[in-house]
């Protein structure tokens, strides 16, 4: 890996000190009372700079959603070999559950951060709704007998409303479950979908 240059670490820095900063603001003073203006002040960089590194102040709490999006796809088209829709649905969920429990920490503080602003929840609803329907739009085109647009759409927003409740009360229990055998036993109770 090659090293990077002192610009590149200078870069990397001010934009990890901008992410550390916020969140411990986020966390003290909550998202929706702290200011751009906050952040740079203690950052001790100008809002030009801070704009260079997040569009938005929002941008700050779900950096890592792009990625994660990504991710999902990526999973989504590698379960498309599984035998059936919903068998496909599962093993993608239960690779999500295995990569949210490898960022436990951090999503844990998103989700302190998020549910204490009525603002964020909202945007954090919308960005669920996106994998909701990346999933449909997977069953939609599953190679071993693909679901109309009705069904895909039903499966999917009966996985994401059990996820939904799994997800609450795994942060709500400080991350400490195995979310993998929370997903597990969350499909059981889906199966009886495959029929439909």
């Amino acid at each position: 890996m090659p090293r990077l240059s002192l610009r590149e670490r200078k870069k990397q820095k001010i934009r990890q000190d901008l992410i550390r900063i916020s969140t411990q603001l986020f966390l003290q003073h909550g998202y929706d009372q702290t200011t751009v203006e906050d952040i740079v002040k203690q950052a001790d960089v100008s809002q030009r700079t801070f704009f260079r590194y997040f569009p938005n102040k929002e941008d700050l709490v779900f950096r890592d959603k792009p990625q994660r999006l990504q991710r999902f796809q990526e999973v989504l088209d590698k379960a498309q070999a599984a035998s059936t829709p919903l068998t496909s649905a599962k093993v993608a969920i239960l690779q999500l559950a295995r990569d949210t429990m490898k960022n436990q920490q951090t999503l844990k503080i998103e989700y302190d951060i998020v549910t204490a602003s009525p603002y964020l929840l909202a945007l954090d609803v919308e960005q669920d709704m996106t994998y909701q329907r990346l999933m449909a739009s997977a069953l939609e085109r599953h190679p071993a007998g693909a679901l109309d647009r009705f069904k895909a759409n039903l499966l999917s927003g009966a996985i994401f409303g059990a996820i939904r409740s799994i997800m609450e009360d795994w942060y709500e229990n400080d991350c400490q479950q195995n979310l993998l055998e929370l997903g597990t036993e969350c499909l059981r109770m889906i199966d009886a979908l495959e029929s439909y």
